[in-house]
């Protein structure tokens, strides 16, 4: 396997999927993230259908996944994330489901399974995490491997509408640096246009999750008192009634939203590449 993704393999270390990767306290504690359990639901499995998971990181959702009836394949080109998964606190010892999913170590950008060979494709907070080449690559794959009737589920965040001014202003007023694992974030238009040149039909949502100024602050807050207070007090207002109401049910959400939700549905027999957008 030739690792050339635009990030290094070896920057996934233990520490960033026990500490930094969205999930961790859930996954810590032998439970599985609301994110997670979306995709699940976006994707309507169906038990006996052939599920990839993509980027499957720490192994929760590919678990999940077993639960539901499916066999399931999780890829992933961290070493770390392969062995956190073998031994994933979510499942416990000799549960029968488990022996249905099968873990390897591979590239997004070049799936080793034959085309059409799929019902089911996750990538589940994998494409901020690649350059705009690897993205095409990695969609394209993910599209090759669908069978008809297929359906690939992909979530990334944050809205770089929203994170980009944030992360301006707070860098600014804190010293505050971006950290190295999200190169491409995306906004409802950018993901919208990556999407469009695929097979199948296509839909984009935009949801906002709540705390999320504190949990983007993440561990960063105990040496950052002050920028604490402040993404507490951007939190009760954002998380208001009022305020959330207008996010989720006006065009507010494309700006303000922070988790964009894209499914494709595949109808047509013969799987292809992306093509290029007409000029």
């Amino acid at each position: 396997m030739d690792d050339v993704q635009g990030l290094p393999a070896e920057i996934y270390t233990d520490d960033y999927y026990l500490h930094v990767c969205g999930g961790f306290h859930e996954f810590l504690a032998g439970g599985i993230s609301p994110r997670l359990l979306r995709a699940i639901d976006l994707a309507d499995l169906q038990s006996g259908m052939k599920v990839l998971d993509v980027g499957s990181g720490r192994g929760e959702l590919a678990y999940k996944c077993a639960e539901a009836g499916c066999q399931v394949w999780g890829i992933d080109y961290s070493s770390p994330a392969l062995e956190l998964s073998s031994q994933d606190p979510t499942i416990a010892d000799g549960v029968a489901y488990a022996r249905n999913v099968k873990y390897s170590r591979m590239n997004s950008i070049h799936l080793g399974f034959p085309a059409v060979s799929f019902d089911r494709v996750f990538l589940i907070d994998i494409i901020e995490h690649l350059t705009d080449d690897e993205l095409r690559a990695t969609v394209s794959e993910a599209r090759r491997v669908l069978r008809p009737g297929g359906r690939l589920v992909i979530h990334t965040a944050p809205n770089a509408w929203l994170i980009e001014p944030i992360y301006l202003v707070c860098g600014l007023l804190f010293g505050w640096q971006r950290h190295p694992y999200h190169i491409n974030e995306q906004s409802y238009f950018s993901l919208r246009r990556h999407l469009a040149g695929i097979d199948g039909t296509a839909r984009i949502e935009i949801t906002k999750v709540p705390r999320f100024f504190q949990l983007g602050l993440g561990p960063a807050a105990s040496s950052m008192p002050l920028a604490a207070r402040l993404a507490r007090a951007m939190d009760r207002l954002f998380d208001s009634k009022l305020i959330a109401t207008l996010i989720s049910e006006s065009f507010l959400r494309v700006l303000l939203g922070t988790d964009l939700w894209g499914t494709i549905d595949i109808s047509h027999a013969k799987p292809s590449v992306i093509r290029k957008p007409a000029q």
